[in-house]
């Protein structure tokens, strides 16, 4: 392939669902709170930061209500997140720590991961958002520990919507491995 530089003083880019835009793309994902994205060969897209690279333990979420600053939050099935509560089995979730308050439900806020966000890796697997991921018996993932022989399973994570509007499609994983044994 022959290539020529492309040369200007700016370049206007418009915002453009990821859906319609190429592979080995630069665009303006406007799923993603028009965040400047790189489309790879294989359809994952990664959005930029300012440093060159993707920021992979802060992650823009969608709150469900109103939160303090440095609080421990958790995922929703709808995508949202709410406040971590160990006596809530549908708060226990946890996915991190806001770094950004969230003044009311819908508020897009800033969270620290509580490990590095893998952008597309769980795409197309049917996994909700809040979903604990396991490694199945095949190598791949799973949450359904049903079939399982032994008394442990390896978590590798729990499964995330892409970043900015909740979605109930969890396409990344938040990677937290961990074993978990069942009984003693």
């Amino acid at each position: 392939m022959n290539t020529q530089p492309i040369k200007g003083k700016y370049f206007v880019l418009e915002p453009s669902d990821p859906a319609s835009v190429g592979n080995n793309s630069l665009f303006i994902d406007l799923t993603n709170v028009n965040k400047l994205s790189y489309k790879n060969d294989s359809g994952i897209v990664f959005p930029l930061e300012a440093g060159g690279g993707m920021n992979i333990f802060v992650k823009q979420m969608e709150a469900m209500e109103a939160m303090p600053l440095y609080v421990a939050v958790s995922k929703r099935s709808d995508g949202k997140i709410w406040l971590t509560d160990p006596d809530d089995p549908d708060r226990q979730t946890l996915v991190g720590y806001l770094i950004q308050a969230s003044a009311a439900p819908g508020d897009k806020v800033n969270v620290l991961l509580i490990g590095a966000n893998l952008p597309g890796a769980l795409t197309g697997l049917g996994f909700l958002p809040g979903d604990e991921i396991f490694v199945s018996t095949s190598g791949g993932y799973t949450k359904d520990v049903s079939g399982f022989t032994t008394g442990s399973y390896i978590r590798v994570g729990i499964a995330d919507c892409p970043g900015g509007d909740a979605t109930p499609d969890a396409t990344d994983l938040i990677v937290w491995p961990s074993i978990v044994v069942i009984g003693s």
